[in-house]
């Protein structure tokens, strides 16, 4: 990421009137009740700033567009805001099926200040099919280059998200299950049972990763899988914990936030290091938040 973080930093945040012109503005008392729930698979239904809404009061929450249709909401808060409550801030955007990946910036607001994979995504479940999941994700390049502008900065007491023009409107499909499997070989652990194959990787020199999907418990998976390496290898290494609190991951190639615990076996025989890796991620979105991906990696 480029620039330092500044907690508690007051600075002036450059003004952008000349290129944005502002679309929306909500005044104290107005700013509009955060969407609930359930409610969010509506997101067409609603404005930007609802959907963003924080719980804190806000004194206004205003939406800026430039030549390009790229979107800047920004949230002004009746105080400062610490860590703690952009935190609470991002929980409660996930329960809401919004996901704010990448790292958050304090300090003044930039579309120069990049972070790689840093992105905004919301789901939702599919009304038509089960078991399949709709993603909108927005990803803003900075005016001049490539790179993903941050997704959230805050300075003092507002809060800056970078939106593109499409977000809650186009919506891209990820079925959990597959239709058909590709045929691959399982792997040493044998497969966890009621998992679906979504897909199969080969590497060089013998390497392959499978990628797993299935319905349940992800402690339940993770006490499967290390009796399974235990029996396949001499040496077995955890990494995580599956009752630790989220972190950012992609889960199903979607950005969100995940608990992930990791388990690694490794045996030496005839001059040969072999090893099994075991990823397992859950996501914390409510769209999401029933499925398990396993991802399986050994030579």
């Amino acid at each position: 990421m480029r620039g330092n973080a500044v907690f508690g930093c007051c600075a002036y945040v450059r003004q952008v009137a000349a290129v944005f012109v502002l679309v929306g503005t909500l005044s104290l008392g107005l700013c509009p009740s955060p969407v609930q729930g359930d409610d969010t698979a509506a997101a067409g239904r609603y404005e930007l700033p609802r959907l963003f809404t924080p719980s804190f009061r806000c004194k206004e929450i205003k939406v800026a567009r430039n030549n390009d249709g790229q979107m800047l909401l920004t949230i002004v808060a009746d105080e400062p805001l610490n860590p703690k409550k952009v935190r609470l801030f991002g929980e409660e955007l996930l329960s809401r099926g919004i996901s704010i990946y990448g790292p958050t910036y304090f300090g003044a607001f930039s579309w120069d200040r990049t972070a790689d994979k840093a992105a905004i995504t919301m789901t939702r479940r599919a009304k038509d099919l089960p078991d399949v999941i709709e993603v909108s994700e927005s990803i803003v390049a900075q005016p001049q280059g490539t790179q993903p502008v941050v997704a959230l900065t805050v300075s003092d007491g507002n809060l800056y998200i970078p939106l593109s023009p499409h977000f809650g409107k186009d919506w891209a499909r990820v079925a959990i299950f597959p239709g058909s499997e590709p045929a691959a070989a399982e792997p040493k652990t044998g497969r966890y049972p009621g998992a679906r194959l979504r897909q199969a990787r080969q590497g060089e020199g013998g390497e392959r990763t499978l990628f797993y999907a299935y319905r349940g418990n992800i402690a339940e998976a993770a006490a499967f899988f290390r009796e399974r390496l235990n029996r396949a290898h001499k040496t077995v290494i955890t990494s995580g914990d599956p009752a630790v609190p989220y972190s950012q991951a992609e889960v199903f190639g979607i950005k969100t936030a995940a608990r992930v615990f990791t388990l690694t076996g490794y045996s030496y025989a005839s001059q040969r290091l072999t090893y099994t890796a075991v990823t397992l991620r859950k996501a914390a979105d409510p769209a999401l938040s029933e499925y398990v991906e396993i991802e399986v990696s050994e030579n």
